[in-house]
């Protein structure tokens, strides 16, 4: 009984995390598959559906430029806008 009830905090732990608190911003330079692995697992646990709409508030310098400069349908289509930032990401 003991050991479920420490399960149950440690999932209401995880649950009650925010993205800001765990993910930091992504300024183009970096690893950015382990940067969007985290963004996703986060997004995913907090039960976040539109990441488009979330992801240019983690971008920053580069990343966010090359954001603003996308089509707009892009920005809309998580996977297309996910493959253009990765396609242009330092490192």
């Amino acid at each position: 009984m003991v050991l479920i009830i420490y399960q149950l905090q440690a999932i209401a732990a995880i649950i009650m995390i925010k993205l800001g608190d765990v993910i930091n911003r992504n300024d183009g330079v970096g690893d950015f598959g382990e940067w969007i692995a985290k963004f996703e697992l986060v997004a995913r646990l907090q039960g976040v559906e539109n990441l488009e709409s979330v992801m240019p508030l983690f971008l920053s310098g580069g990343a966010f430029v090359v954001y603003d400069g996308l089509a707009d349908g892009t920005k809309r289509e998580y996977s297309e806008l996910k493959r253009a930032l990765e396609k242009v990401s330092i490192g």
